[in-house]
């Protein structure tokens, strides 16, 4: 691997801030499916970014993920905990805590040792460095609900079904409910 995925981390990062910076208080309020709205996503994106800096930082440190995590605290039951309270933060501050985020843990990740760069990929847990595969995840997921959207559609519509349906072949719409977009399971 190389030393550190940043060009990957940038452009994603970059991307992102361009994603936020066109979106509007209806695009913000748009449904994603399952209970999630575009800013609930960007809520999602600051805290996953959060957590993988303080997990690197545990890392520097000489700590190790544990062998084994039970099965029910896993990533689901830490996304349907939290999805009240980033429901309950305002659409704008939701995309400022993304935007923060991907900024800290991609400044963490450039200034990690290469020998723990290396320790993480050889623990299984690359995830915590190569942040723009969850960040594009997310950002397609994003601005297919917003491509897809009706004209003129209310905050909180969702897609037109039709419309994806036309575009993806068929079966259910990219980005809906429940859609599995979250980073790997973390193990600590």
């Amino acid at each position: 691997m190389e030393r550190t995925p940043t060009a990957d981390n940038a452009a994603e990062r970059a991307r992102l801030a361009a994603l936020v910076e066109r979106l509007g208080e209806r695009e913000l309020g748009r449904s994603l499916g399952g209970g999630w709205t575009v800013a609930v996503g960007l809520a999602h994106l600051a805290f996953w970014d959060r957590r993988a800096l303080l997990l690197l930082a545990l890392w520097e440190r000489g700590a190790r993920p544990p062998a084994e995590e039970p099965e029910w605290s896993g990533d689901d039951v830490i996304n349907d905990a939290l999805l009240a309270e980033w429901q309950a933060l305002p659409p704008r501050e939701a995309a400022r805590l993304a935007l923060d985020a991907a900024r800290a843990v991609d400044e963490g990740v450039e200034s990690l040792a290469a020998a723990t760069i290396d320790a993480i990929v050889a623990g299984g847990e690359q995830w915590l460095v190569r942040r723009a595969l969850h960040r594009r995840e997310h950002i397609e997921q994003i601005e297919g609900a917003i491509r897809r959207a009706p004209p003129g559609a209310p905050p909180g519509a969702r897609p037109d079904r039709r419309r994806a349906e036309r575009r993806t072949g068929g079966g259910q719409a990219v980005g809906g409910p429940r859609a599995r977009l979250d980073p790997p399971r973390a193990r600590w």
